[in-house]
C-alpha cells in the first residue's frame, strides 16, 4: 500500500510544487469529511431497527453523539468553502485553488465549481457563524433570524459539489477520479458498533427471561 507521503509527492510531481501540495492537504480533508459522513448515515442513516437499538442501549448518549458529529460534518463544510483569508490569516481552502492553477481553462473550471460549492454549502455557513463556531446574541435572544432547514439531502449535494472540484484537477493531470462517496472502512466501525449493541441487548433480555422463569419455577415448587 503507498503511503501518505508517497501520494503527496506523486501530487506534486504531477501537478507542481504549489497546486499539488494544497491538493493533497485539502484531498485529505475531503476524505475524512465523506468517512465522518458515512459513519454517521451507518449510525442513524439506515434502518428504524437501528435507531431503535441505539435508543435501547444509550439513548441519550446518542442522540448526544448524532448532534455532536452533524454539527462537525456542517462545520467542516464550511471551513471547506471559507474565503482565502480569514482576518488576515490565509486558510487552507477550496478557493486557495485558482490561484496555484496555471492553466486557464482549468482554472476557469475550477472557479465556476467553487461558486457552485459556496452555493450549496450557504445553509452550513449560516449554521456555523450564527450557531456552531460563533454564537450570534441576537439570534440568540430573539431568534428571528430562522436558520435554514440542513438535511441529508442538503449534505449530501454540499458533498458532491465539493469533490467535483478535486475530481476535476485530478481528471486532468491524472485522467481519472476519486469516489470519495465509497469509503472503504475497517470492520470495527459504526455498523460493527451496532451489531455487537444488539447482541447485547438479546443476551440481556434472555437473563431476564432466565431470571424470571426460575423465579417463578421456585414459587410455583414452594
Amino acid at each position: 500500500m503507498i503511503s501518505a507521503k508517497e501520494v503527496r509527492t506523486q501530487c506534486i510531481q504531477k501537478m507542481g510544487s504549489d497546486l499539488g501540495a494544497v491538493y493533497f492537504e485539502l484531498r485529505n480533508e475531503v476524505a475524512w469529511l465523506h468517512e465522518k459522513w458515512n459513519q454517521f448515515l451507518k449510525l442513524y442513516g439506515q434502518s428504524q431497527e437501528s435507531i431503535e437499538i441505539l435508543n435501547k442501549a444509550a439513548g441519550t448518549f446518542f442522540g448526544i453523539i448524532q448532534k455532536v458529529l452533524l454539527e462537525d460534518i456542517i462545520l467542516h463544510l464550511s471551513r471547506l468553502t471559507d474565503k482565502k483569508k480569514s482576518c488576515g490569516q490565509k486558510n487552507l481552502s477550496l478557493q486557495i485553488l485558482p490561484e496555484k492553477i496555471t492553466d486557464p481553462k482549468l482554472r476557469a473550471k475550477i472557479e465556476e465549481l467553487i461558486e457552485i460549492a459556496k452555493k450549496s454549502c450557504e445553509s452550513a455557513r449560516r449554521w456555523r457563524d450564527k450557531l456552531l463556531a460563533h454564537r450570534d446574541y441576537y439570534y440568540a435572544i430573539t431568534r428571528s433570524d430562522s436558520l435554514p432547514g440542513i438535511g441529508r439531502t442538503q449534505i449530501e449535494s454540499s458533498l458532491s459539489a465539493v469533490r467535483n472540484i478535486l475530481n476535476q484537477i485530478q481528471s486532468h493531470f491524472e485522467d481519472g477520479e476519486t469516489g470519495y462517496e465509497h469509503t472503504i472502512t475497517d470492520i470495527d466501525d459504526a455498523e460493527s458498533l451496532i451489531y455487537f449493541l444488539q447482541k447485547g441487548i438479546e443476551s440481556e433480555k434472555v437473563k431476564k427471561e432466565q431470571f424470571f422463569k426460575r423465579k417463578t419455577d421456585s414459587e410455583n415448587s414452594k
